[in-house]
């Protein structure tokens, strides 16, 4: 049986904290490289056993990535109609 807890705050910030260059920037969270960032949020949404099963370059695996968590995620969107669009 696999135990899991939830990552408390402070966790999780000195675990985002250990993929920056860890330099104190004051009041700024410190830089964190595009592809370290997009590779934690598709370990987060998509789960660390995750992976791509096509043939393509970081850049083409990126797009599933993104594809996938607004699948999971999509947005509300909100139109308006004149009375005669329906």
């Amino acid at each position: 049986m696999i135990l899991t807890r939830k990552e408390k705050p402070q966790e999780i910030s000195e675990r985002l904290m250990k993929l920056t260059d860890q330099k104190d920037y004051g009041l700024s969270n410190p830089p964190m490289n595009a592809q370290v960032a997009l590779n934690e949020l598709a370990n987060h949404f998509l789960g660390s056993d995750w992976y791509s099963s096509t043939c393509g370059n970081s850049e083409q695996i990126n797009t599933e990535i993104v594809y996938l968590i607004e699948l999971m995620h999509p947005k509300k969107i909100k139109r308006f109609f004149k009375n005669e669009d329906f």
